[in-house]
């Protein structure tokens, strides 16, 4: 997916430092962005909006990333997903690889 093919990317980052960062950069990839910090409100959105881009950290205050980006793997099949993690939780993010969904890691 071409950068200028991105209409809307949804961020879920716990972090503010790391949230704020992730939204300035996504802000040049796409004409809107919406940050959330948890899985469910994350879920919420994906359930009433369409999304080009989720973009998700792995682990979140309620949960895991990768189980949020196998809902949304199945519900918008379409959307393209990025899954960005601090740690090595190989067998975690298995089941996401094995979707096709990207896993980026963070420094």
């Amino acid at each position: 997916m071409r950068s200028g093919d991105l209409q809307k990317v949804l961020l879920v980052e716990d972090d503010p430092q790391v949230r704020y960062t992730m939204e300035v950069l996504a802000a040049q990839w796409a004409t809107e962005v919406m940050a959330c910090t948890n899985i469910r409100d994350a879920q919420a959105r994906i359930k009433t909006e369409k999304f080009d881009l989720l973009v998700s950290d792995v682990r979140l205050p309620d949960g895991l990333g990768t189980e949020l980006a196998v809902m949304a793997a199945r519900q918008e099949p379409q959307m393209a997903i990025l899954l960005v993690t601090g740690y090595a939780e190989e067998e975690k993010l298995d089941r996401a690889r094995a979707l096709g969904i990207d896993v980026l890691p963070k420094p």
